[in-house]
């Protein structure tokens, strides 16, 4: 899947948890978001022409450093990663001393990792799938054939934008207020 694709389901991740955790702080809702469509581009730091790897000179050194040593779609596209670094950022979190950077960051993280999870749901939607069940098994899971740029893409990309845009009451196809 291309940045596009991924950037709206992490979109329509963070408006999940935005509905669930009801924050009711513009702040925090715009940092669950932002933590949701920055997670959703997250792993894909393992290809460094990705968007996310070409988005600073800091991320282009991070993303020739972990294309070093796994492969794209490797270790980064797992829940285990994903379950690691909700630790170590839960427990660096945990330690700051409280005040209003402290309800930003954990706005982000409860962002960042829906946004990851939608980032490998939407994998396992291609051909080359990813590692579910990583280090138990390598195999690769892979649930539909939906090639990166193909029309399928496409398909699904405009389907997260049409659930988008109803979820925020944007009539986009004039067929909600009939």
């Amino acid at each position: 899947m291309t940045y596009i694709t991924h950037s709206l389901g992490g979109a329509l991740a963070g408006t999940a948890v935005i509905a669930i955790l009801n924050p009711g702080d513009k702040v925090a809702a715009a940092a669950i978001m932002s933590g949701a469509v920055i997670g959703s581009l997250l792993p894909d730091i393992d290809h460094t022409r990705s968007k996310v790897s070409r988005s600073s000179a800091a991320a282009k050194i991070t993303s020739y450093a972990v294309s070093a040593v796994t492969k794209h779609r490797g270790f980064f596209h797992t829940p285990l990663f994903v379950l690691i670094l909700a630790l170590a950022l839960g427990t660096v979190i945990n330690i700051l001393p409280n005040n209003d950077f402290v309800l930003a960051a954990w706005s982000l993280y409860f962002g960042l990792l829906p946004g990851m999870l939608s980032h490998l749901l939407l994998d396992t939607c291609n051909p080359g799938g990813i590692m579910w069940l990583y280090p138990v098994s390598n195999k690769k899971l892979s649930i539909l054939p939906i090639k990166t740029g193909s029309l399928g893409e496409i398909a699904v990309a405009i389907i997260l934008a049409v659930l988008l845009a109803a979820w925020y009451g944007i009539d986009v196809m004039g067929i909600l207020h009939r």
